[in-house]
């Protein structure tokens, strides 16, 4: 008999974190659920620990990759690997954990609203000793409501949906989105954004649980460290500009419009305080005419990144127009 969930979770080289991540997985309340780990040829001791949790709890089961794929595709070989007919899925790190009660609070509101394609709760970020730094939702301005929604615009503005802390309907999502893999392939740090976005814009229905349920924990080796900044923004200009484009609804538009505009402006700023000025040039010049509104911002960066000077300098002059900026705004 299927699962009820199946949890999926992709590691590679995690030992150090592994054993938490597991523990609480099997230590949730609600115990009707399968853990498949896969492991993306570690070097430590990653297959050691989860082969140990396999032989002593059933519903733990490893697999060892026989070449070293992206996360995202670690991922999607985890799905293929689980109880298809399973009702929900979730994903867990294997540096990030789960309170005692996360799936039983969110399988029970996904029973009660068959209509939620995914339900996501608020979780904490913190250091990588597990110390608390804040709540996930305090990063965004803007925000699904609580209980049901549609708020696909104002994840335009940010992916208010951590993927660590939803548990997705495995039916609702393949019938809002039926694609072969769980996550777009071809995104290796934006794929669980593109997943939100396009279920929300194609008129999927999520519920937002506002208590935090989880643990999002910052580390040297987290996907999202500054050092994945550019890659990150290049692939939210490649959603936002070619995979949303027939996808969104008409009244979206404008909002599609300008997160495209944004998301190269960040991208521009973030090449040239690099660095890649040469770059910067080209990208900042595309978000001033691809946007609905004039920059100020934009024209100061454009006009620095055009400057007949070295790149290191071009940068220096970004960051302190930068930094004068943000003193401006902080005193006004």
């Amino acid at each position: 008999m299927a699962p009820i969930v199946s949890v999926l979770m992709a590691v590679y080289n995690g030992e150090a974190f592994l054993s938490t991540a597991i523990e609480s997985v099997l230590s949730q309340q609600m115990s009707d659920l399968e853990l498949i780990i896969s492991d993306n040829i570690s070097t430590d001791s990653t297959g050691v620990i989860a082969r140990r949790y396999a032989e002593q709890d059933h519903r733990v089961k490893y697999f060892r990759n026989t070449e070293h794929v992206s996360a995202t595709e670690n991922f999607n070989l985890c799905n293929r690997r689980a109880e298809q007919s399973s009702t929900y899925t979730a994903l867990l790190a294997s540096d990030d954990w789960w309170q005692p009660t996360f799936l039983s609070r969110l399988v029970e509101i996904g029973e009660k609203h068959p209509s939620a394609t995914f339900i996501h709760a608020d979780m904490y970020r913190t250091d990588a000793d597990g110390r608390i730094i804040n709540r996930y939702s305090e990063l965004f301005q803007h925000h699904a409501p609580a209980g049901m929604h549609q708020a696909a615009r104002e994840l335009y503005f940010g992916c208010y949906v951590n993927i660590m802390s939803t548990l997705v309907n495995r039916r609702l999502r393949g019938q809002f989105y039926p694609t072969a893999e769980f996550f777009d392939p071809t995104l290796k740090l934006t794929p669980d954004y593109h997943l939100w976005l396009q279920l929300l814009t194609r008129g999927a229905r999520g519920y937002y649980l506002p208590e935090p349920l989880a643990y999002y924990r910052k580390h040297a080796d987290a996907m999202t460290m500054p050092v994945n900044s550019v890659p990150r923004l290049r692939e939210e200009v490649t959603i936002f500009q070619n995979k949303l484009r027939n996808v969104h609804a008409p009244e979206l538009e404008d909002a599609r419009r300008e997160a495209v505009q944004v998301r190269m402006a960040r991208l521009g700023f973030e090449l040239l305080r690099t660095g890649g000025a040469n770059e910067a040039k080209s990208v900042l010049h595309e978000a001033r005419r691809s946007g609905p509104r004039r920059r100020l911002d934009l024209t100061v960066a454009g006009t620095i990144s055009s400057l007949p000077c070295p790149a290191d300098l071009r940068a220096r002059l970004w960051r302190l127009a930068d930094s004068a900026a943000r003193t401006i705004r902080a005193a006004g």
